[in-house]
């Protein structure tokens, strides 16, 4: 669009470089958007660039103007009506950041924990377990093998010392309940395999052509049951908060409304019945 020598030189020499109709783009609209430290090929390279994404836009714009039908042009009240919203949600978010108590008793969250109980329904299970990944043939294989059969706390500690000497990878999942589709991703395998076994089993074991990966399972939570409620805390607190917030909105609504009958701001008018 913008090729001839003679305008691309008058680019940095002229005021106005480009003009559709009555509208001019000046040479100081362009100059701030390019670089000091960049060499004068590339300032005219991104001169036209966007000297054409200035005129396609215009130009563009025109054609809707001149072949849009009337009602399609007419956007003012669209315009408007994002102008509200977007007030509203500036000014409901302030009045929230003024107001919101963020802090959470635990006596709170347990209370709503019991409560709700049919929320915190798993659909997948969950699991406190261990993790290791080992070449299949480490020598050291058939050793974690024997420290995973076993559940004392001596044994676990040699595990996690084996583990972190030879294996590929270890997680203990930081102690934590992690869900079963977690525990998928880490393994290698998909959801419906772990789940056939992970009711009945202690140790699952998932092999490839050159790794074993091993499984301990210290305690479960099987697919359709409650999970526990130190699993849930976090989600308990976003729900304890958005509740606080809906709340403050409501509160916010109603005194607004009230306050504008009170001052006869806002007037209620019923038409009379029919006779």
């Amino acid at each position: 669009m913008v090729c001839s020598c003679s305008f691309t030189d008058s680019i940095f020499s002229e005021n106005a470089v480009a003009q559709i109709g009555k509208e001019k783009l000046y040479k100081e609209d362009i100059e701030k958007l390019i670089p000091k430290e960049i060499s004068s090929e590339d300032s005219t390279v991104i001169a036209k660039q966007y000297i054409d994404s200035w005129a396609i836009k215009k130009l563009v714009y025109l054609k809707a103007q001149d072949e849009l039908p009337k009602n399609d042009k007419d956007v003012e009240q669209l315009l408007e009506d994002y102008r509200m919203q977007l007030l509203i949600y500036r000014y409901e978010d302030k009045y929230i950041s003024d107001r919101l108590d963020t802090l959470i008793k635990e006596e709170e969250m347990e209370n709503y924990y019991d409560s709700h109980l049919q929320l915190f329904i798993t659909a997948n299970g969950l699991a406190r377990a261990r993790f290791v990944k080992l070449r299949k043939d480490s020598p050291n294989l058939q050793i974690i093998r024997n420290l995973a059969s076993k559940s004392d706390p001596e044994s676990l500690d040699e595990l996690e010392q084996a583990a972190y000497n030879s294996a590929e990878r270890y997680n203990d999942f930081k102690n934590e309940w992690v869900d079963l589709q977690d525990v998928c991703r880490e393994i290698g395998t998909n959801l419906e395999s772990l789940k056939n076994d992970f009711i009945s089993k202690r140790i699952l074991e998932h092999e490839d052509s050159l790794y074993m990966n091993i499984l301990i399972i210290a305690d479960r939570i099987v697919p359709g049951a409650i999970s526990p409620y130190e699993y849930n805390k976090e989600k308990i607190k976003e729900i304890i908060l958005s509740k606080r917030k809906q709340d403050l909105i409501s509160t916010l609504h109603k005194d607004v409304y009230n306050n504008a009958l009170d001052t006869k701001k806002l007037k209620i008018i019923e038409n009379e019945p029919n006779n």
